[in-house]
């Protein structure tokens, strides 16, 4: 019966499929973590820093995960990184991307992910004009603390000297605010990207050309939904239901397109009725999270660099990045003086 009924759920990959990858132009690189232990502990962010191309400029045009240990692996994100980007012997912890300043995503891989080929009309920008260096993050789960594991995962970057029209760039949306009861059998959370947000930091359209959502276990449904003038125009990534072990990622060969004024709300409804604790927003695979991640082009249809527009509660970060506020340094939980104000709250 269990077996009948979850037949929507496919926890297999299956074969990476991309015709790109096909060209003979195209290269690849495979960036690997040396063998590294996996510590006792239930949730481990860590990252590993690697040089790429750099004689000529190129553009990612499709990303494969290479799986070491599926015991652990949750999943791992690649970030654009400065060229002054310090490169060390060994794995370190990083669960706050800001201390090493690698920002900008290039490659996301999750549970059930063979692998992600980009729109034929963009890339992700490395090489001679682009990114040197480039970040592997890995969200580790060890939920029984096993002390005997290691893990040399990785991803490949596919990537050609044969530039696409644009440069591509990945927004997220969502809402940083989660507080779910347990035994709830349905509670909706949103986290909106706001007009007056739109309004103020596009300097260009935007080409949305894949959607993927991302929550955890408590999750049931999601979406970003495209809204204009207070009226939804595009579901950009219903998934009904939404599975964490089985990601959809939603694309456009014909892109939509987000103009300045336009709202972007990411929807996420969690049941939470095999859980006996509230379930809080947080990094962990059993904390949650509600997260829309939106790949796009040109990359500059944002202003000062911005890539994420992100609520708590009814507040958006996008008003950070008004006046003098030093934005790093605030979401930057080491910092001296965020430290003291936490300290003190």
């Amino acid at each position: 019966k269990c077996r009948a009924a979850n037949t929507w759920v496919d926890c297999t990959a299956g074969e990476f499929q991309c015709d790109a990858i096909k060209q003979p132009d195209v290269k690849n690189i495979t960036l690997r973590f040396p063998r590294t232990k996996v510590p006792a502990q239930g949730t481990t962010y860590e990252c590993f820093i690697f040089d790429v191309p750099k004689d000529k400029p190129y553009h990612v045009i499709a990303t494969q995960p290479y799986i070491d240990n599926p015991n652990v692996m949750h999943h791992m994100v690649a970030f654009g990184c400065p060229d002054e980007a310090e490169l060390v012997d060994k794995p370190f912890d990083c669960l706050d991307m800001s201390t090493v300043d690698c920002n900008q995503m290039i490659g996301v891989w999750t549970l059930g992910m063979a692998g992600d080929c980009i729109n034929s009309q963009a890339g992700f920008r490395i090489g001679q004009s682009g990114f040197k260096r480039v970040a592997l993050q890995f969200h580790w789960t060890n939920k029984n603390l096993v002390d005997t594991w290691y893990d040399s995962s990785g991803m490949t970057l596919h990537y050609t000297p044969n530039l696409r029209p644009n440069d591509a760039g990945v927004f997220t949306i969502g809402q940083a605010s989660l507080h779910i009861p347990p035994g709830v059998e349905s509670l909706t959370i949103n986290g909106t990207c706001t007009s007056e947000c739109t309004q103020s930091y596009m300097q260009h359209d935007m080409h949305v050309v894949s959607v993927l959502n991302h929550m955890h276990y408590l999750g049931v449904h999601g979406n970003v939904e495209h809204v204009r003038n207070d009226r939804v125009i595009h579901d950009l990534s219903k998934d009904l239901p939404y599975s964490y072990d089985s990601p959809h990622v939603h694309r456009y060969e014909t892109p939509i397109i987000v103009k300045p004024g336009d709202e972007l709300n990411m929807v996420c409804e969690f049941s939470s009725l095999g859980r006996d604790y509230t379930t809080v927003n947080g990094p962990g695979s059993f904390n949650e999270m509600c997260y829309g991640l939106i790949t796009y082009y040109p990359v500059n249809s944002f202003k000062n660099g911005m890539d994420s527009c992100i609520q708590f509660q009814n507040f958006s970060y996008c008003q950070f990045y008004e006046g003098e506020c030093d934005t790093g340094a605030l979401m930057n939980y080491t910092n001296p003086d965020t430290a003291a104000i936490i300290d003190e709250v």
